[in-house]
């Protein structure tokens, strides 16, 4: 089974391209100071990035490992067994 890639996350990518977009170009366009701070906030940025990814990966296998199945939810129909299905009903 591939991974999928969820609306949500598909719109918080786009949100961080157009924030560095803006940081790029405060960095480029302005100067003294406010191109210091947009350095420091598109460093932030990234560092940020790396190191949630670098530590989401080996938390997620600990959490796995010591609690194994538990971020797998059921189906709806084994949450809801008292639902029929086949009622024709239109909910």
């Amino acid at each position: 089974m591939g991974t999928r890639t969820s609306p949500a996350s598909l719109a918080l990518r786009c949100c961080k391209i157009g924030v560095l977009f803006v940081f790029g170009a405060l960095l480029v366009l302005g100067d003294g100071s406010l191109a210091d701070f947009a350095l420091a906030l598109l460093l932030g940025l990234i560092i940020g990035t790396v190191s949630t990814v670098a530590t989401a990966g080996p938390v997620a296998i600990l959490l796995e490992k010591k609690y194994p199945g538990a971020g797998r939810t059921a189906s709806p129909r084994a949450r809801r067994p008292d639902v029929r299905t086949d009622s024709g009903a239109v909910v």
